[in-house]
């Protein structure tokens, strides 16, 4: 059985409008000692010190993948906001009538264990934006210092925001053995792997983290549930280690930036899965533009014009050959990725040189099986060890943001010639050398080798077998 009382907190959370991640946020502000950051485009946060000596930090997000910010649709938002009522069924809270969205649980569940482990002594950090890059916790490594510097003095973090109700995550933190030792003895969970990230991600710069199972299944889907027996299991493994003196866990060395990948380890994995990534070789390039071609055809407009533009590019002083890669799987090429050298014309009167990327993609037979992420997290690591800075271009912050992106203008960067006040939400950034934007203000300048008339595209096309152009919802020109 559980606790009423912490039953009756779990609810109030989950019965939250998952439309909007501001209710959570301001419920914590509340809190005596918190510090409330509001400072919009889901770059918010609200955090309480804890007061032991000896503190951990406790990390959970506020949004949902149904937040007003992310859905197109506000008629959407209206009527499943409205028809949002959490339900209690034997011990599984779901839905209690059909809906398009879930209970948000992947977050709200996370978030009421902080609220009952308050007056724990323990830290607490409530952020926003995690569902499309982690864009609250990257804010507060880029524009607050001295917060980042004070949350990595912690012992260690732990995360409330994995599903299923028995295992922990630390991605590519690099934690120690022991730490890993001390939370499995300490809650029984097991090794989930390294795969995807969440907030800490971004922030365990000198301390380890963990991320815990609590309890939810189905996350981002209508069947979405959470099992309460999991979710009171994690909240009372919690209070009993938290009540312990807390060792601390330091990272083997300061990691500037978790989401660096292994690259040794990265091709071996993917070795084992017959998959190869390499330089483009000048015979692959036909094929390459034919990719891209099958790739992007009536996706942003009728027919495309990605393959032309890479055509264009590979002339260009700009571009960058020892980035150039394609992915191959048994032999055959299913993916690529190119860069450019640009600049940012900075507001002091300086060119800060940075890349961009792209086109990239991967075969459409193979979309959506992780091919891509992966493509891009070797090519990244690679530019990394050029010592290149940073890395801007137009993107969905859904996918890339998984990969290390925010939206540039939280570096202070803007796109050229969009006017004031318009949807930037496209252009992304990240750095790569962790600190190489600080100070830096001013316009990002598209390599003038991206910009093929439709002329160009049309007679570069017809070189290839014809294919029917179809105007379909959703694109852009």
């Amino acid at each position: 059985m559980y606790d009423q009382a912490d039953f009756d907190c779990l609810m109030s959370f989950l019965r939250c409008g998952p439309e909007s991640s501001l209710p959570v946020l301001e419920r914590f502000a509340q809190l005596q000692g918190a510090y409330a950051f509001f400072d919009g485009g889901k770059r918010n946060f609200v955090y309480i010190p804890g007061t032991r000596p000896d503190r951990v930090l406790l990390v959970a997000h506020a949004d949902t993948v149904w937040d007003r910010e992310y859905l197109d649709d506000e008629e959407e938002v209206r009527v499943y906001s409205r028809a949002h009522e959490p339900c209690d069924r034997y011990g599984v809270i779901s839905q209690k009538s059909l809906s398009k969205w879930g209970i948000g649980a992947d977050d709200r569940a996370g978030c009421a264990m902080l609220w009952l482990l308050r007056d724990s002594g323990h830290s607490l950090l409530i952020t926003d934006g995690e569902e499309h890059g982690q864009i609250g916790a990257n804010y507060i490594r880029a524009r607050y210092p001295r917060i980042f510097d004070e949350l990595n003095g912690h012992a260690y973090m732990i995360q409330l925001d994995r599903r299923n109700g028995s295992d922990y995550k630390t991605y590519r933190i690099p934690v120690s053995d022991e730490f890993r030792r001390y939370i499995e003895k300490h809650t029984g969970f097991t090794d989930a792997g390294r795969s995807a990230r969440t907030d800490i991600a971004a922030l365990c710069r000198r301390v380890a983290g963990v991320n815990l199972s609590v309890g939810y299944h189905n996350e981002h889907t209508a069947e979405e549930y959470l099992d309460l027996n999991e979710w009171r299991d994690t909240l009372d493994i919690l209070r009993n280690l938290l009540r312990l003196p807390q060792p601390r866990f330091p990272l083997p060395e300061e990691t500037p930036v978790i989401y660096t990948t292994d690259l040794m380890e990265h091709i071996h994995r993917l070795a084992d899965e017959g998959l190869t990534i390499r330089p483009e070789e000048p015979d692959d390039c036909r094929a390459v533009e034919n990719l891209v071609r099958e790739a992007f055809w009536n996706v942003y407009r009728p027919g495309c014009t990605e393959h032309c533009v890479l055509h264009a590019l590979r002339r260009d002083p700009a571009f960058v050959r020892e980035l150039d890669y394609v992915m191959e799987k048994d032999g055959r090429i299913i993916g690529q990725n190119v860069f450019m050298r640009t600049v940012i014309l900075s507001d002091d009167g300086r060119e800060i040189p940075v890349l961009t990327m792209g086109p990239i993609c991967t075969d459409p037979e193979f979309m959506g099986q992780g091919y891509g992420g992966d493509l891009l997290d070797y090519c990244l690591a690679r530019a990394e060890e050029m010592a290149f800075g940073a890395v801007l271009f137009e993107g969905a912050i859904g996918f890339y943001g998984q990969h290390g992106f925010t939206y540039a203008r939280e570096f202070g960067i803007r796109y050229h010639d969009l006017p004031e006040g318009a949807d930037d939400s496209f252009f992304l950034c990240r750095e790569l050398v962790p600190g190489y934007l600080s100070g830096v203000t001013g316009v990002y300048q598209t390599p003038p080798a991206y910009y093929v008339s439709d002329a160009e595209a049309e007679a570069f096309d017809s070189t290839f077998p014809p294919k029917e152009k179809r105007r379909q919802p959703g694109q852009l020109v």
